[in-house]
């Protein structure tokens, strides 16, 4: 079991390409607030991965697949200033639950 977080000052912009894909051990993933972009697939596949948690409202775009075919994710509270959800954004996680802010328009 493990938790993935980053410190309060990350300059961490974005999750890039397949970044969390397939690690298997992952618990509970933090993702800093200067997250602008999650790309695509960059969290996928990971069977483990029950949360999310967004620190900041910076997010602005998930892509293509970019949280997808995670089995065990139950619980996403998306930061309101996201804009973009790519296809299959969110797809394949069964037993997930989003909050979607009003910020959304595509």
């Amino acid at each position: 079991m493990l938790l993935i977080t980053f410190a309060d000052n990350s300059r961490l912009k974005e999750i890039c390409f397949a970044a969390l894909n397939n690690v298997h051990q992952i618990k509970i993933l933090r993702i800093p607030a200067a997250v602008t972009n999650i790309n695509d697939w960059a969290i996928a596949n990971n069977n483990e991965l029950t949360e999310i948690i967004f620190n900041g409202n910076n997010l602005k775009k998930i892509g293509y697949a970019g949280i997808k075919n995670n089995p065990k994710l139950s619980k996403v509270i998306l930061p309101e200033g996201l804009t973009k959800i790519g296809g299959y954004g969110l797809g394949e996680n069964p037993n997930l639950i989003a909050f979607v802010p009003s910020t959304v328009i595509e």
